[in-house]
């Protein structure tokens, strides 16, 4: 594998480590705008 593939493949894994990151921070911040008593259609928009 060249430099550029181990590159390639490296901003892949990050992206995806990225995505996984993102998806747990809206999970959490979606609990605690429950526990706060925001709706999920209040804050749904807010997290796309």
């Amino acid at each position: 594998m060249d430099l550029n593939q181990k590159n390639n493949l490296t901003n892949k894994e990050f992206q995806n480590q990225a995505k996984m990151y993102m998806q747990k921070t809206k999970e959490i911040l979606l609990a605690i705008a429950k526990k706060e008593g925001i709706k999920d259609s209040e804050i749904n928009p807010l997290l796309k």
